[in-house]
């Protein structure tokens, strides 16, 4: 959806700004097994327009003060990680978990 589109470049700036994570946008995207789009490809298929619109919105958020600070994002019914259970959950959109 595109609140999770948001929701997911809000993670990615989020963790710019956390001394856990690379402090770059490439280096938060690239990090290892971070984020599967990277690991099987698809990252590299042009964005749609929607996509585009909502790494804006979410980097209009942040720079608003707005952005919910979610760390993590999984769908809980593929992936099964105990310490990601730990953490604070922030909110579901659709099938993921944002948590912080």
């Amino acid at each position: 959806s595109y609140e999770g589109k948001v929701a997911v470049g809000n993670v990615v700036l989020a963790r710019m700004l956390d001394d856990q994570f690379p402090n770059s946008l490439s280096g938060v995207i690239y990090q290892r097994n971070q984020f599967s789009v990277v690991n099987n490809g698809s990252i590299n298929q042009a964005a749609s327009d929607e996509a585009i619109h909502a790494a804006y919105e979410a980097v209009a958020q942040t720079n608003q003060g707005d952005n919910d600070m979610s760390l993590y994002f999984y769908n809980p019914n593929i992936v099964k990680q105990s310490w990601l259970q730990t953490r604070t959950h922030i909110k579901t959109i659709g099938n993921h978990a944002f948590k912080r």
